[in-house]
């Protein structure tokens, strides 16, 4: 039988490093400054995340997260903030992987590429990352709409 870990995941607020297990103080950067993470909660149209982004409108969910439309008040931009979904919460390998995408969008510099603005916790514990806002419909819409793709427009959305 498989043992559950029920051990609460933390995130060490001063070098982002995930921890499991009972450890007081960051293994990587040696800081006191670890919170749990948390499940956050159903919805979060209203609130701001990031202090300054204002959260307006559901989009949708995927594999890791649900994604919310959101107001920079500082420039009124629209951004993309997604949260990372409630039941990988207490799961060290997602949370890892969710602040590795955050991660790697920083890195990446590429013109048809989306631009990470923030990313953090959320006041209720929960994870968040903060992208560009890029209007369209997600390809498995135009895939359920349109049917296969013929291949000259899959070699376009690859490219």
């Amino acid at each position: 039988m498989d043992s559950v870990n029920t051990s609460p995941v933390r995130l060490c607020k001063d070098c982002m490093e995930v921890h499991n297990g009972g450890s007081l103080f960051c293994l990587h950067c040696g800081s006191s400054e670890l919170v749990p993470i948390r499940t956050g909660h159903s919805s979060y149209i209203g609130d701001s995340s990031g202090c300054r982004f204002h959260i307006v409108e559901f989009l949708g969910q995927g594999g890791m997260g649900q994604v919310y439309l959101g107001i920079d008040e500082a420039v009124e931009q629209r951004v993309a903030i997604k949260f990372l979904h409630p039941q990988f919460a207490h799961d060290p390998v997602s949370v890892r992987r969710f602040l590795n995408e955050a991660k790697a969008y920083g890195r990446i510099q590429h013109p048809y590429a989306i631009t990470l603005h923030d990313y953090g916790q959320h006041e209720d514990g929960a994870l968040y990352l903060i992208t560009e806002y890029a209007k369209g419909l997600p390809l498995s819409k135009v895939l359920q709409s349109d049917g296969p793709l013929v291949w000259q427009r899959a070699l376009g959305i690859a490219q």
